[in-house]
């Protein structure tokens, strides 16, 4: 029998959630749209930066560099080429500040397509196959617990609480781990203990100390099964759930900070996308944080972000046709 997790039993003061009911405006769906919303308006403002840059930038090449046969930099004074070479460099920030909100808008929202994913399977969804819209949300659940059992990151799926200071604010983590506490109170109202002894009793009925289903009497087959049905299947139902929202847990933490210190990266390099990630590399990262960009690196390659499509389009829309 696998072993059930001993922090399981967690009590309602470590958490802070022993009035319930303050937290019952903290949902992981309102989390999810709340970072939405914000990305858009985030989006919508960094627009409102770019599009004065984009008119003067217009503005120069059409009255100063009319002649679309000779190349811009001829046309212009040295006082109009340093101001369009300033322009252009702006507009490349903008573009990475851009790039940079999508990714998180992405990652966002990948972690909401995996949370309904996960209460699907709870409740005994049918898993996805290859031509199910859910298969690639579902390859990347399969993914995480593969990781997770895996000796590089053995243990990240256990049980972690948040600091109070993100049930206080109501984050997404936050969210996510009110949802696991209903799972963990479940899985401690089982009568785990009990079912221990009773198979412990059972094994030492046995001639080999063992339990062997097969040699039990009819009455202790009853038992076995009953025990079975009753409190491992659901203790471990219970059990996969919470580690499926440890892993969403690991990767909304990845996911603020790859976002922070990307923008940090974008703003001490002036806008080069090169420098990214640059503080992340400096970083004595924990094994949860190292899980996390992992699993968003696996997200990246599955879901391109909006931008990156958009980007992707108008390439093609440029490049020639052939003849």
């Amino acid at each position: 029998m696998r072993t059930f997790r001993k922090t399981a039993i967690v009590t309602c003061a470590l958490i802070g959630l022993c009035t319930a009911g303050s937290h019952a405006e903290c949902i992981v769906e309102e989390q999810l749209l709340k970072t939405k919303l914000d990305a858009i308006a985030r989006a919508g403002e960094l627009a409102k930066q770019q599009k004065p840059l984009l008119e003067e930038q217009e503005k120069i090449l059409t009255t100063k560099a009319k002649d679309p046969t000779r190349p811009v930099g001829d046309q212009l004074s040295a006082q109009d080429l340093g101001r369009f070479s300033e322009l252009e460099q702006r507009l490349k920030a903008i573009q990475l500040q851009q790039l940079l909100e999508s990714n998180y808008s992405r990652d966002y929202e990948v972690i909401g397509l995996l949370f309904e994913l996960i209460q699907k399977l709870y409740v005994g969804g049918k898993e996805p196959n290859q031509s199910d819209p859910d298969s690639k949300p579902y390859e990347i659940i399969l993914g995480m617990r593969y990781a997770a059992k895996s000796d590089d990151f053995k243990g990240i799926d256990d049980i972690s609480v948040p600091p109070r200071s993100d049930f206080e604010q109501c984050n997404l983590i936050a969210a996510l781990h009110l949802v696991e506490h209903q799972s963990i109170t479940k899985l401690n109202q089982l009568p785990i203990t009990e079912a221990s002894q009773t198979f412990q009793a059972l094994a030492k009925r046995s001639p080999t100390g063992k339990i062997d289903r097969n040699q039990l009497t009819p009455q202790d087959r009853a038992v076995y099964d009953g025990i079975i049905r009753n409190v491992m299947a659901p203790a471990r139902r219970e059990q996969s759930f919470q580690g499926d929202l440890e892993n969403l847990k690991n990767i909304a933490k990845a996911a603020d900070l790859k976002f922070q210190a990307g923008k940090k990266d974008a703003v001490d390099s002036g806008g080069d996308i090169n420098a990214v990630g640059q503080t992340i590399d400096k970083m004595n990262l924990d094994t949860r944080m190292r899980f996390g960009l992992g699993i968003l690196r696996v997200v990246a390659e599955t879901f391109p972000s909006e931008w990156v499509r958009q980007q992707e389009q108008i390439q093609k829309m440029m490049k020639p046709s052939k003849r």
